[in-house]
């Protein structure tokens, strides 16, 4: 039987019965209360010797407290029980989330790196593409070396030298964006 069914059948049958049963004998013990002290009241009024109502008053009386003990004790119990069972589901309920919340920062220290990387690869690209631009422009090896693109060079097709004029017309979309339409 499972920790919900258990807490449920303890909830709504066990615990209700048990109280109900340690009320009805509430409302019984003092109605034999009243009965034994009535009892009493007329031993005394016939002037007979209330001894004997005593001590069945004490009989009766100590057999009643017992099975109210004894209500009172299953009712304990079942209290008892039913903390332990709330107590287990809370700590399943509080590992279960700190799973959860274990599983959430795997997840978001993933999505970070995967954004850091496309950020890293984001750059390098454009970094090459400056690199690249600013050989063309120069049209100097030193300064591929410089900037560590000499391999990149060596892997592009050559280029003949341009007057500035041409290199900047054919760049002028660089600095001036709104151009790049016309």
């Amino acid at each position: 039987m499972s920790h919900r069914t258990q807490l449920d059948a303890l909830a709504e049958d066990i615990l209700p019965g048990a109280l109900g049963d340690l009320a009805s004998r509430h409302g019984t013990a003092r109605e034999l209360v009243q009965y034994l002290e009535d009892r009493y009241m007329q031993s005394k009024h016939h002037n007979q010797d209330p001894t004997g109502v005593e001590i069945e008053a004490h009989s009766i009386l100590a057999e009643t407290l017992g099975e109210v003990a004894s209500d009172i004790d299953r009712i304990t119990g079942a209290l008892d029980h039913m903390l332990r069972l709330e107590s287990t589901v809370i700590t399943t309920l509080a590992q279960r989330v700190s799973m959860t919340a274990s599983r959430m920062r795997l997840n978001e220290e993933r999505y970070a790196r995967h954004k850091l990387k496309k950020v890293r690869i984001s750059r390098t690209t454009k970094v090459s593409q400056s690199q690249e631009a600013s050989s063309v422009i120069d049209g100097s090896a030193a300064s591929d070396e410089m900037n560590g693109t000499s391999a990149v060079k060596a892997a592009l097709p050559s280029h003949e030298r341009l007057a500035i004029a041409k290199r900047l017309q054919g760049l002028r979309h660089l600095v001036y964006p709104e151009l790049r339409s016309a």
